[in-house]
């Protein structure tokens, strides 16, 4: 009945003085439906509740951020190469933290704002600022952070699908670290080559150097990520 839902609504934008009237009025609705009256009262009560909770717990400048959280996609569903809309939450010097409207973050290195060489993340993003970025990898089991690592750059080379377990490649050095060579066989993501996989007393730094050629054979293939061992 229109008065029972009309009490209804005056009781989920209630505050202390007007539950009072609200269930001065409950006393004018038929008996037949006052259980139904008191258990949408109840759930629109614990709403209220939850909203408080909410409120008082989370930060104010994190509230859109965990509000959309709630409703958005997992990060684990999204697809390399995905674009996405973001918006600036934090700028340092290394990068910057993104609201992807997902249940983790994104994080956008300095160097994947730009083609241009910049010092400083903020000369070219600010708080607040919206921006339009691809979806590099997803890190979910990080001892860090779990986040998404983005780019504003846009990925060229053939998607993750178009290799093959076994595939050997010849490719380019892209990068290199201290426990990894990355090899650029023309792909969205470079091979990642692990270093017990080239030799556990070598020094990748010293032994592969940015451009050189070398041929790998991939050795297993997810959606974010080409591991590859050293093709004889």
């Amino acid at each position: 009945p229109f008065r029972l839902k009309s009490l209804v609504h005056s009781a989920t934008i209630t505050t202390a003085p007007s539950l009072v009237l609200t269930m001065v009025r409950y006393r004018a609705v038929p008996k037949p439906q006052r259980i139904s009256f008191l258990l949408l009262l109840l759930l629109a009560a614990m709403f209220n509740g939850l909203c408080m909770l909410e409120n008082f717990l989370v930060p104010k400048g994190m509230q859109r951020s965990v509000s959309v959280a709630r409703w958005a996609a997992n990060a684990a569903d999204l697809d390399l190469n995905q674009e996405l809309t973001g918006k600036v939450l934090k700028v340092g010097k290394f990068g910057a933290t993104i609201d992807l409207g997902l249940d983790l973050p994104g994080f956008l290195k300095t160097m994947d704002i730009c083609e241009d060489e910049i010092v400083h993340a903020k000369d070219k993003l600010s708080v607040g600022q919206e921006v339009q970025v691809f979806v590099k990898r997803v890190k979910l089991a990080s001892k860090i952070k779990n986040e998404v690592m983005v780019t504003m750059l846009k990925m060229t080379g053939k998607p993750v699908s178009d290799f093959s377990v076994g595939d050997v490649i010849e490719g380019k050095v892209d990068n290199t670290s201290n426990s990894a060579v990355f090899v650029d066989i023309g792909a969205y993501l470079p091979v990642y080559l692990p270093k017990n996989e080239v030799g556990e007393k070598t020094d990748l730094k010293a032994r592969y150097q940015r451009g050189q050629y070398i041929k790998v054979k991939i050795s297993s293939i997810d959606k974010m990520e080409i591991y590859g061992t050293l093709a004889k």
